[in-house]
């Protein structure tokens, strides 16, 4: 709600939301059209799809709660953002006229399905598969958010307030806890000293973090693509730059912190 009042209750938010959309216009379209192609593919279809694949492996790996956790935080995060688009008051791009019921684009549903999905994935996913899975997961969902963005279906803005609403959903019903903290409970842990500790956790991270830099290149590379001539255009590219640049390291954080392993210690068997 923070950024919903920033960006659209304050003269300064919507200036600079309104500017960062409409920098889209001076970059090159060499991604938009598969952008649109990727958006089109998120449908009533391949949710349930997603969601019932979801359901399968937690039952396979026998934590059916985890899925079914899993489950309820996609299904009401997108609820949530469906209902916060029909009853919160928006502003139209054109004439800036007000709304205030059914014509909001705050927050993005594609961008809460993606995020909800990558989180609910990495939730089920034993410690193994979610160190392989963590990067391209990350490099997906920041495509897919960042795409809603790049061919104005939404603003800046609409997708940062999807990353918090997946991520509230996320912890609100404790998706996030390892499936296998049992397990991982049992095993003798042996002290490292501090570089050991070190060179471990930057090795850990090193995948996902180029999986997120080829996203990113990706991304950032169409977006810059294409001449400017006025400093009007310029200052709207520069703009939209440094939304998608925000948005991008928004996902590395939401992605990467539902990652982490919880403590053995803050997890009695």
């Amino acid at each position: 709600m923070l950024t919903y009042v920033a960006a659209m209750l304050t003269p300064w938010g919507r200036s600079l939301d309104r500017l960062a959309s409409h920098g889209r216009y001076g970059s090159g379209w060499s991604l938009s059209s598969a952008d649109l192609v990727l958006l089109e593919l998120i449908s009533t279809a391949t949710l349930t799809l997603a969601l019932v694949v979801l359901v399968l492996v937690s039952g396979i790996r026998k934590q059916w709660g985890l899925g079914l956790r899993g489950v309820l935080a996609v299904v009401g995060s997108i609820l949530s953002a469906e209902t916060l688009k029909h009853v919160l008051p928006s502003q139209n791009r054109w004439s800036e006229d007000w709304s205030w019921f059914g014509a909001g684009t705050f927050p993005s549903g594609h961008a809460v399905v993606v995020t909800s999905l990558s989180l609910a994935v990495l939730s089920i996913a034993s410690d193994g598969w979610r160190r392989r899975l963590v990067g391209p997961l990350a490099a997906a969902t920041a495509i897919v958010t960042t795409a809603t963005v790049t061919v104005g279906w939404h603003r800046p803005s609409d997708v940062l307030g999807s990353l918090f609403l997946a991520t509230a959903w996320h912890q609100l019903t404790a998706v996030g806890a390892p499936a296998d903290r049992r397990l991982r409970t049992m095993l003798p842990r042996v002290p490292l000293a501090p570089s050991q500790r070190w060179s471990g956790r930057w090795r850990g991270h090193l995948p996902t973090a180029l999986w997120w830099a080829a996203a990113s290149a990706l991304v950032l590379g169409a977006a810059i693509e294409g001449s400017t001539w006025t400093w009007w255009a310029r200052l709207a590219s520069t703009a939209y730059v440094g939304s998608l640049t925000v948005l991008l390291a928004g996902v590395l954080v939401t992605i990467t912190l539902a990652h982490q392993p919880t403590s053995a210690a803050s997890n009695p068997p």
